[in-house]
C-alpha cells in the first residue's frame, strides 16, 4: 500500500537518501567536464538532490542547464530549471536549486 506523501516529506527523505546517487551523478558530470568536486556545497547537494529524484539520465537531459553552470551563467542555468515539467510538478524542489544557483553569482 502506497501513502501519500507531502512534498516536504519528499524532500526530506530525499535529503537523506541522495547520496545514493552522488557518485553516478558524478561520472556523469566529468564526462561532460563538470566537476561536482569544485562546487560549492550547497550547489552540489541541490544538483544531487536533483539527479536523485529523477534519476541520472534524467537529469543529465537539461543539457541547456548544464551548459549554462558550466559557463557560469546562474540564472540562465536557474531559468533553465524552471522552464521544465520537473519544476512544475514539484516546485518547491526545483525552486530551491534556482535560488542556490542564483546565489552563485555573488
Amino acid at each position: 500500500c502506497l501513502l501519500p506523501i507531502t512534498e516536504d516529506e519528499a524532500m526530506l527523505l530525499a535529503a537523506c537518501r541522495a547520496g545514493d546517487a552522488k557518485p553516478e551523478l558524478a561520472a556523469a558530470l566529468n564526462a561532460i567536464g563538470v566537476s561536482i568536486a569544485q562546487m560549492p556545497d550547497d550547489l552540489a547537494q541541490a544538483l544531487v538532490d536533483m539527479a536523485f529524484q529523477l534519476g541520472v539520465p534524467k537529469a543529465m537531459g537539461f543539457k541547456r542547464m548544464w551548459a549554462a553552470i558550466t559557463n557560469e551563467q546562474w540564472n540562465e542555468a536557474a531559468d533553465e530549471a524552471m522552464a521544465s515539467r520537473w519544476a512544475r510538478q514539484t516546485p518547491k524542489r526545483a525552486q530551491h536549486l534556482a535560488t542556490v544557483l542564483r546565489a552563485q553569482r555573488q
